[in-house]
């Protein structure tokens, strides 16, 4: 499901809409959207089909709608847990890295759409993006502290 999403949205970033459309390029990023939200996180693979997918999703930001915003907040929020949760287990790794970078990336695109209405901000979504990057920051400090720990 992950790749499939990841598929499709990649395509809806290079189609221009057309007036034959049912549905708009924006609703079709936020079913998209919700079926990432579906997909587990188990394992690495599927964090990376999450990320990937949603980095898809958001990457027009003048098609993410609010709630394409949330349900990939809400994601990103349940990924990077996992992500906290495996640096405290010491199973931070150079996949990790890569995967934070990824979700980095969806929350520049996140934020990009949340700013785009300038009289209509969607603020709740602009303060969940800094708040996920304030518990990368967090896990950055503890992994270079544990780090020169283990140096000395």
């Amino acid at each position: 499901a992950g790749y499939l999403a990841y598929l499709a949205a990649s395509v809806l970033n290079y189609i221009e809409a057309a007036p034959t459309l049912q549905i708009s390029k924006a609703q079709l990023r936020e079913s998209l959207a919700k079926t990432a939200l579906n997909i587990s996180v188990e394992s690495t693979m599927e964090i990376n089909q999450v990320v990937a997918s949603l980095f898809q999703v958001t990457e027009q930001p003048e098609e993410v709608n609010v709630r394409s915003q949330e349900i990939a907040i809400t994601k990103l929020t349940e990924v990077t847990g996992v992500l906290k949760t495996q640096r405290n287990e010491s199973h931070w790794s150079e996949q990790t890295e890569i995967q934070t970078s990824g979700i980095l990336r969806c929350l520049s695109n996140i934020l990009r759409a949340a700013l785009l209405r300038r009289r209509n901000v969607n603020v709740g979504a602009v303060t969940q993006v800094f708040s996920i990057m304030e518990n990368f920051r967090n896990c950055n400090s503890h992994l270079g502290l544990q780090n020169d720990r283990d140096q000395g």
